[in-house]
């Protein structure tokens, strides 16, 4: 099967020179995986040959990753794959770099003159195996032409799939550009995915009246090569010398991607044949981007080295590579990756690499806080209630309280009452100042209601502290008593320094009020003064009838 180049200008003629750029050896794909042995010569001059790529037999991926090392001229190793130098390889890429033949065309002024005299030039090259694992890199490369009034074509024919594309130089004066490829004495053009290798042609442009400009300056040269577009830059001495096509022997540098061929990842990584390449535990399958099926293995995320290789991919220890942390955290490596510590008081931002203030820990601290304030709090009032309690307690007990309940539970009946605080605030407003009925030497009366009955509540002032333990007993003798001129004791609180007596309310005032009148507006008459005493006096003396064959002690003035 043919490819043919055809050129059919009509105002020129056209003088062929062609080039074939790159012919690579395919080899069978199918067979099972091999790990090379550690005997394998892994290094060939300056350059490292890392595994699928090998020198010698079993030292290589079978499917053309072969490489032989040979001695130049000096007696100094360079290594070769699929006949052309090898300038490194990339198993993170997975790109090679090779020295891809250029196609020269040089001549002077009597050689142009012989070669103006074709019309027409067909240019045949024959295909090669598509299973070759390498392809021209469309990124890296580009198909670049040198020269006045130069035509350079490239092709390629995969499988019946015809590719044609070039680019034409144009000289109008002896001026040429400077260190510039633009298009008036160099031009680059690219190339399409999946190129597996190229026929170039290249062309000189007759019929001009250009071509007459340049007589007279000596010798001058055409080149179309396909190479890597970083080692190109363009220098006017390369139409008017050698000096282009010499500088590597007449080859520039080329990148070619390269891939495990003729299966997906999909069906690889199914390894129903054995050759499944990715072999490193911590290592991925990525499909090829070329237009060929194939894929390439790299290592998981974390891990570096050679995926191709059992136990190839190693763990990276980002801590050594640079500052992965802020300048006050501290890096710690963990498999397959690390993480940054910060001080005390700080935590790590991954948004922007920091160490920014904790704020949970500032809320948790500070909830801590005003948790152990309140416990703290409800832990101090809660002994202050205990203590309250059991000084309510001893005031109780002080003032006859057990007594009074003893006697209480035997004598069933009693019309007696031992109020709690909480009903006698309740019933005098917090003993409200406008409830105050009466003062006197031994206390403050207020009224109130208790249980819906009215009431008069004394805040004794004094006590007599040797009556203390009798207290009780007294005010339940006290409450028995039924006498006309005599106010009924109710009850009493006795959990206070002084207690406080409850009596039944009598609403006509108080005995100064009558003797002296509301307001001192009204006296009352001498008859009735006498009265009152009269009265009070029976009721005195009943009193002490009642109470000292029970009391010896009692005192009136309680």
């Amino acid at each position: 099967m043919g490819f043919n180049f055809i050129f059919q200008p009509k105002s020129m003629e056209v003088i062929v020179m062609l080039g074939l750029g790159l012919l690579l050896v395919a080899a069978n794909c199918t067979a099972a995986t091999t790990v090379p042995s550690s005997e394998c010569q892994k290094q060939c001059g300056n350059i490292e040959i890392p595994y699928p790529f090998g020198i010698g037999t079993n030292c290589s991926m079978a499917g053309g990753f072969g490489v032989t090392c040979q001695p130049d001229q000096n007696g100094f190793s360079k290594p070769f794959i699929g006949g052309r130098e090898l300038l490194g390889i990339s198993l993170t890429n997975s790109m090679i770099r090779v020295l891809n033949p250029i196609t020269t065309f040089c001549y002077n002024d009597t050689t142009l003159e012989q070669l103006m005299v074709n019309e027409t030039t067909t240019v045949r090259s024959d295909d090669i195996d598509r299973n070759s694992p390498f392809r021209f890199s469309e990124t890296h490369n580009k198909f670049t032409v040198i020269g006045c009034n130069t035509l350079g074509l490239i092709g390629n024919n995969n499988s019946g799939s015809e590719y044609q594309s070039g680019c034409f130089t144009y000289c109008a004066t002896t001026t040429l550009s400077v260190n510039s490829c633009s298009g008036m004495d160099c031009c680059q053009t690219p190339i399409p995915k999946g190129m597996d290798f190229n026929v170039v042609a290249l062309g000189v442009i007759k019929g001009d009246n250009t071509s007459q400009t340049w007589k007279g300056f000596g010798e001058q040269c055409r080149y179309a090569v396909l190479m890597e577009t970083a080692a190109f830059s363009f220098r006017t001495q390369y139409i008017t010398m050698r000096e282009f096509s010499e500088m590597a022997a007449g080859r520039a540098p080329a990148v070619l991607d390269w891939s495990v061929r003729n299966e997906t990842c999909e069906v690889a990584e199914r390894n129903l044949s054995g050759s499944y390449a990715c072999l490193s535990a911590n290592s991925r399958c990525a499909d090829s981007t070329s237009r060929s099926a194939g894929y390439v293995c790299n290592c998981s995320q974390g891990y570096e080295g050679n995926p191709y290789l059992p136990d190839g991919c190693k763990d990276v220890d980002e801590c050594n590579q640079g500052r992965p942390c802020p300048s006050d955290g501290v890096c710690h490596n963990t498999v397959g990756g690390y993480r940054c510590s910060c001080p005390t008081g700080r935590k790590y931002s991954h948004s922007n690499n920091t160490c920014v203030p904790d704020a949970g820990l500032i809320i948790g601290v500070t909830v801590g806080f005003l948790g152990l304030m309140i416990f703290s709090f409800c832990g101090y009032m809660i002994r202050q209630k205990r203590k309250l309690k059991k000084v309510k307690q001893e005031y109780f007990r002080q003032h006859g309280g057990l007594i009074l309940f003893e006697t209480m539970k035997s004598e069933k009946g009693l019309a007696f009452t031992v109020f709690s605080e909480d009903e006698l605030r309740q019933a005098t407003n917090n003993y409200d100042k406008s409830r105050i009925i009466g003062k006197g030497g031994n206390g403050t009366v207020y009224n109130g209601v208790v249980k819906g009955k009215p009431v008069a509540i004394k805040r004794c002032t004094l006590i007599d502290e040797r009556q203390k333990k009798e207290f009780g007993q007294e005010m339940l003798i006290l409450s028995q008593i039924n006498h006309k001129n005599i106010v009924k004791l109710l009850g009493c609180f006795l959990e206070v320094d002084v207690p406080v007596l409850v009596y039944e309310y009598i609403p006509n005032g108080t005995m100064y009020e009558l003797i002296h009148g509301r307001n001192q507006e009204q006296q009352i008459s001498f008859s009735t003064v006498l009265r009152v005493a009269q009265e009070a006096a029976e009721g005195l003396s009943f009193l002490a009838s009642y109470i000292l064959p029970h009391l010896p002690q009692f005192s009136m003035v309680t």
